[in-house]
């Protein structure tokens, strides 16, 4: 239980953090970072297991007394870490704000701290004072009007990783490959963890050049069509060639899972406002929670021969609560959302209406059409 608390505690804060301490060209490889060492944990994780599993099957107290050397890192951590210069500001810290900016851009030749602090003086005092006037002071903001919206854009992504099978390949991965007959599905386990270790680091490099919607689409996408796929084999002959599909395809989910949860979690840092963002983070991390919560529960009796035994037909349900996220993904950018946001457009007039996006873009093409 206080390992949850903790583990809840830094989902809600530590995207708002990142995204407040990293400069603006490496934000999104940060934002990446996130995802790529929760992956490694978890690869970590079913290495260990499985070598556990073969050597020593009953010896538990071994994992407990891994935890050790966690605790030894994350005092380190403890020491070195600044407070968010964006905090500082909102909370009338001055000096204590520019001492972490220091910290954070120490080596940058030229830097003006002075102008940084103002910069971020005049966004928390403008939001303030939109706030005040739209009467959305408290953190219930994050539900009304257009931060309510952009509440929903931040979660989006996220929350449909968990209608899109997580608990399936994910949570209950070992368990699942167990239950559709094959022999090792520990060694299975660490195979996909390892794919999605790779697909991070590249997502890290490339997301700043290709997009977080671009990738956020394809990876959602590739998930569904993943989870499709497996709910056919459960109802196609069985043999040995659909058993090598299935793992074919349980790969080509955990190589979607992967772009997804780095680009979703980067929306989650930067799609909220400066002022809200903590709260925003900490209700689509919420989300995120409770919706894994609820599918933890379903999805043993959806796999379990003594229970409801769908097997690799639960690929079906996946595919079926998971088609309006896969939908709703490929809607908007997160750039047009936001000037659709502000001008208060009705989220039914968004396909209709002309954003600066696409005028800037047509104004592009046509320059280049000219030369």
């Amino acid at each position: 239980m206080l390992a949850g608390t903790g583990v809840g505690c830094l989902q809600a804060t530590l995207l708002g953090y990142i995204t407040e301490v990293s400069p603006t060209r490496v934000r999104g490889g940060m934002l990446m970072l996130y995802s790529f060492w929760w992956t490694l944990g978890s690869f970590c994780t079913h290495v260990a297991l499985l070598r556990l599993n073969k050597t020593d099957p009953f010896n538990w107290l071994t994992p407990v007394y891994t935890q050790w050397g966690h605790i030894g890192v994350m005092a380190i951590i403890y020491v070195l870490l600044p407070e968010s210069p964006s905090w500082c500001v909102t909370v009338g810290q001055e000096e204590r704000a520019k001492k972490n900016i220091r910290f954070l851009y120490r080596g940058v030749e030229n830097f003006d701290v002075d102008r940084h602090y103002e910069l971020l003086a005049l966004n928390v005092e403008h939001e303030k004072a939109l706030a005040a006037e739209q009467r959305n002071e408290s953190w219930l903001a994050i539900f009304k009007g257009t931060n309510g919206r952009r509440t929903i854009t931040a979660m989006w992504t996220l929350v449909a990783q968990q209608f899109l099978g997580l608990a399936l390949f994910g949570s209950f991965g070992t368990y699942f490959f167990q239950q559709a007959g094959l022999a090792d599905p520990f060694q299975i386990k660490a195979i996909t963890t390892s794919l999605q270790i790779i697909v991070v680091i590249l997502a890290v490099f490339g997301v700043d050049r290709f997009g977080r919607r671009r990738m956020a689409c394809c990876a959602t996408s590739l998930m569904w069509i993943s989870c499709l796929i497996v709910g056919i084999i459960g109802v196609a002959p069985q043999s040995g060639a659909s058993t090598y599909v299935f793992v074919l395809f349980a790969c080509f989910w955990n190589i979607g899972i992967s772009a997804n949860g780095a680009a979703g979690w980067g929306y989650t840092g930067e799609i909220s406002s400066q002022r809200l963002r903590p709260y925003t983070s900490g209700f689509a991390a919420s989300a995120n929670s409770i919706s894994g919560l609820i599918m933890s529960v379903l999805t043993p009796y959806m796999v379990n021969a003594n229970k409801w035994d769908w097997k690799l037909k639960t690929g079906f349900f996946y595919a079926g609560v998971g088609l309006p996220w896969v939908i709703g993904t490929w809607l908007r950018s997160p750039a047009e959302l936001d000037e659709l946001f502000e001008r208060k457009i009705k989220a039914w007039r968004f396909h209709t209406t002309e954003t600066a996006t696409q005028r800037l873009m047509q104004s592009d093409n046509a320059e280049a059409a000219e030369k």
